[in-house]
């Protein structure tokens, strides 16, 4: 289960969707192959380098997807679980964009030695993405994707949605 907003450019037009959570199909049995053998559950991350990686990690290494779901009570006192794996936010300090990836991390062992792989994202700039809570966005202060124009003072459409 996730939750989305849809927000659209008002200088260009194009509509953005932005998810948080992951839905039903991505269970975590799903993620036990390599990209090269299961590769339409991989197909989420969109990094050829970072499914290179993943790759020689799950062959070569015996990596596992980590599960480490968290639960919490919500705004309105309902469990919630927080899975350690899906859609996330992520921004770019240099261009300033908003990303939307799936963010995952990978437990494996090194002559005996637990170690974890987490992807590092980086945009055309090279420059590394960094996380960021969807509380924290501020579409005002964000750029388009495509035409790379700020949001600000303009209208911004949004909508929400829950998808599974």
């Amino acid at each position: 289960m996730g939750e989305g907003t849809v927000v659209k450019c008002p200088h260009c037009g194009y509509e953005i969707l932005y998810m948080e959570g992951i839905g039903m199909c991505y269970a975590p049995h799903n993620f036990e192959n390599p990209p090269s053998i299961k590769p339409n559950m991989w197909n989420v991350v969109v990094s050829k380098r970072i499914l290179q990686e993943v790759e020689d990690i799950i062959k070569n290494k015996n990596g596992k997807l980590i599960e480490e779901n968290e639960i919490c009570i919500d705004e309105c006192g309902d469990e919630e679980t927080i899975l350690s794996y899906g859609y996330r936010f992520f921004v770019s300090p240099k261009t300033n964009i908003v990303y939307n990836l799936f963010d995952f991390s990978l437990e494996y062992f090194d002559d005996g030695v637990r170690k974890v792989y987490k992807p590092k994202y980086m945009d055309r700039t090279k420059s590394e993405l960094e996380k960021i809570e969807m509380d924290e966005i501020d579409f005002y202060k964000h750029k388009c994707p495509k035409c790379r124009k700020t949001f600000k003072n303009e209208f911004l459409f949004s909508t929400f949605i829950m998808w599974d």
